[in-house]
């Protein structure tokens, strides 16, 4: 069951969003604890892609990640609208919900800390 959401919006981040993703893949988290990724992603001249993001499936499967969504947006989203989005695309059963910055490595713990 997931127990927690991480929430990523990305936008032209195809220099910066492998920093957000390597730290996810880093988490260390429970046995228990099976988390998500929701990302949106709007179309913009430098976007990081649902191809790359694919490529930390693996990584991101070790690390306690059960569900992995990517929202593809077509058109300019403002980034309350994103939050809003993600937060509707969040699992039922997350009982925690983590807002993540594309140019952030995050804490090993973030997810874990998040959820306790």
């Amino acid at each position: 069951m997931i127990k927690t959401t991480a929430a990523l919006p990305l936008y032209n981040a195809s220099p910066i969003a492998w920093l957000c993703l390597e730290s996810l893949a880093a988490q260390q988290v429970d046995k228990s604890h099976e988390w998500e990724l929701v990302i949106a992603e709007e179309e913009t001249p430098r976007p990081f892609t649902k191809e790359a993001v694919m490529k930390y499936l693996p990584a991101l499967g070790a690390a306690g990640c059960r569900r992995l969504r990517y929202i593809p947006l077509h058109t300019r989203v403002p980034l309350a609208d994103k939050w809003r989005l993600l937060a509707e695309e969040a699992s039922p059963s997350a009982q925690a919900f983590v807002m993540m910055e594309a140019d952030n490595y995050t804490h090993p713990f973030r997810l874990q800390a998040a959820y306790d």
